[in-house]
């Protein structure tokens, strides 16, 4: 009898060293693709904006098992597959787990240089929260005064400050209306990280006896944060901040996001969250 020299390779017999035939059993493709895809899962821990590549690698694990099951005499490779699984899963899990603890680390760092804030929005002046928007570095080199009166011989048009300087004035004339004014930090509102940057909202109470001016006794302030890691220490910069009318705290109420100020050109304040503000 002649063989048939089309039969495929897989379906053909080979001769072991001791005599006993083995058939020859060719790899899954998906196999290998599972093994290729949760290799790369490792970029989880650098973002989980990568977790699709888990789901290809789980994806191509389970379908290749499947068909290696079905055909054991025609396929191998279930190895390769369950280690592709197994990585993309481990990988998923410890992403996961970091980006819980560094989101509850940001938290813990917003709220407590929160706390410390209030106290700085209270009682300082107008120059005062001024010069907390200099970098740490640049505030260490000048004092309130001086930062404020560079910032206004910088200014090619005095009109350009008000993005940045109304809202502190609005701040400073609702504490100013009556005695017994009060800023009350009632903690983190949102928190996120877009880039290498942690953006953060925190949420305070402007509180106090009302007047023809400022009729509702209380009103919900909102200071927009950044902060990185960018000096080798992470840093708070305290971007913008904004004094709701009702609607917006109702907005704000109802989980309705509030957006911050349009940004300006001008260099945003800095503080370390480790310490609180002097």
């Amino acid at each position: 009898m002649v063989e048939d020299s089309k039969s495929p390779a897989i379906a053909t017999p080979e001769t072991s060293i001791d005599g006993e035939y083995t058939a020859y059993r060719a790899i899954q493709p998906l196999a290998s693709i599972s093994l290729v895809f949760g290799i790369f899962s490792i970029l989880c821990l650098l973002d989980l904006s990568f977790w699709p590549l888990v789901v290809i690698a789980l994806a191509s694990s389970g379908v290749a098992i499947r068909q290696i099951r079905k055909y054991p005499d025609l396929l191998t490779g279930q190895t390769p597959a369950k280690i592709g699984a197994s990585l993309a899963i481990g990988f998923l899990l410890a992403a996961s787990s970091i980006n819980v603890t560094q989101y509850m680390i940001n938290r813990t760092r917003a709220s407590q240089f929160g706390t410390g804030f209030a106290k700085v929005l209270a009682d300082e002046p107008l120059e005062t929260l001024i010069w907390w928007e200099l970098p740490a570095q640049a505030r260490r080199s000048s004092t309130p005064e001086e930062a404020y009166e560079n910032m206004v011989k910088q200014a090619p048009n005095p009109e350009l400050l008000r993005p940045k300087v109304d809202p502190l004035k609005s701040l400073k004339a609702r504490l100013a209306s009556t005695p017994n004014q009060v800023v009350t930090f009632q903690g983190v509102k949102e928190i996120r990280v877009e880039e290498l940057n942690v953006l953060a909202s925190l949420l305070y109470d402007v509180t106090g006896p009302t007047s023809e001016a400022y009729p509702e006794p209380k009103q919900e302030l909102l200071v927009f944060l950044k902060g990185n890691n960018a000096s080798g220490t992470f840093e708070w910069s305290v971007e913008s901040l904004r004094l709701l009318d009702g609607n917006e705290s109702r907005a704000l109420a109802s989980s309705q996001p509030v957006p911050p100020p349009v940004p300006t050109k001008s260099k945003m304040p800095s503080a370390k969250s480790e310490a609180n503000p002097e």
